[in-house]
């Protein structure tokens, strides 16, 4: 009962929070690159802002001269014409694109590189005025909790609740703290402020575990679950004594089996662009899949330290897998991190 009021709770403070103030005749808050029309026209590397990889188009619904990035080329066989976004339906839209002739085509709405351009006015938000939820840029939405005797994020953003009164031991830094769990009952930290930005997004989970303890079960790192159906019920756990990431139906399984006493870096990285799920361990690739289709869960409690399966067939709801051992630096990133980047992280703890 006290969970589900937690949750209930959990749910009222996104809902305020996530509220979009916007001007009345806002179309879109959206934000993504605009590029060079006239440039692209020769498919020339470099006219979108994102990469060198990408195509440039325009909303075929657009009177603007200048045009979208999208992350990779469009395929212009098996293709549905379009005279406007409406009419392709939910989760795309219709773009003029100068490789596949004159007529518009709809395209999955993934493929608008929002995740890696930079941050101009959305083509279609031109009328837009006074939107105050724009992207901001990813470190406004990062986490970092170090654990250092409190559940704080250093960012302020999403502040923890040590939930079963957890200790704290030595860091993995050799100073300061790590948070430790024995789940002699169930024991985790819960993020209750506000929602972490996971939904049809890409991110970057990564920290410092030492167990104590394994079994061939689940030991919960980190979740986001509140039903279990395919994409809504993130878990990033130790399953079966290996790394084990995803949204539920939708996973991926490391290779390496896991050791007790010892400290080890671990990451579940989704890249929205790529439709890829990675976990690493020390700093390197341990398992991948493709593609993997996007979370889409919203509305959820986060937890470290263990997560929640809300039911399993043949068990009670809110089904408890606690991590036992030592939790240190959990980071959260909007973004998928670079191979370069988690090397780094598992090489120089703190940075």
């Amino acid at each position: 009962m006290v969970l589900r009021t937690i949750f209930i709770f959990a749910i009222i403070i996104t809902l305020e929070q996530y509220v979009v103030h916007t001007s009345p005749t806002a179309v879109s808050t959206v934000v993504r690159s605009t590029c060079d029309l006239n440039a692209c026209r020769s498919e020339r590397p470099g006219a979108c802002t994102c990469n060198s990889n990408c195509e440039c188009s325009s909303l075929a619904d657009s009177d603007d001269s200048d045009g979208i990035c999208v992350h990779r080329l469009i395929s212009c066989t098996n293709i549905t014409h379009c005279n406007d976004t409406a009419a392709c339906g939910p989760g795309k839209l219709c773009i003029k694109s100068r490789r596949c002739g004159k007529r518009s085509v709809c395209i999955p709405e993934i493929l608008d590189n929002e995740d890696l351009c930079s941050s101009k006015t959305d083509i279609r938000s031109r009328k837009s005025e006074n939107t105050n939820n724009s992207y901001q840029g990813a470190k406004s939405l990062s986490a970092f909790w170090s654990f250092d005797s409190n559940t704080h994020d250093s960012f302020n953003n999403f502040n923890g609740v040590p939930v079963g009164r957890p200790m704290y031991a030595q860091s993995v830094l050799g100073k300061g703290a790590s948070i430790s769990f024995t789940q002699s009952s169930p024991q985790y930290v819960a993020i209750l402020s506000d929602q972490l930005p996971l939904q049809r997004s890409s991110f970057t989970i990564e920290m410092w575990i030492y167990p104590t303890s394994l079994t061939n079960g689940d030991s919960g790192l980190f979740g986001h679950c509140s039903e279990n159906s395919p994409n809504m019920c993130l878990h990033f756990v130790i399953h079966g004594l290996r790394l084990y990431c995803g949204f539920y139906a939708n996973d991926v399984v490391g290779k390496t089996v896991l050791q007790v006493n010892t400290w080890s870096h671990v990451a579940c990285v989704y890249n929205l662009i790529t439709l890829t799920q990675q976990v690493w361990l020390n700093g390197v690739l341990d398992g991948s899949k493709y593609p993997a289709a996007p979370f889409q869960r919203t509305l959820s409690i986060t937890t470290i330290g263990t997560t929640y399966n809300y039911w399993e067939p043949g068990y009670s709801p809110l089904m408890h897998h606690g991590f036992i051992g030592y939790i240190d630096e959990v980071r959260f990133e909007p973004r998928a991190k670079t191979a370069v980047e988690i090397m780094k992280s598992a090489t120089y703890p703190s940075e």
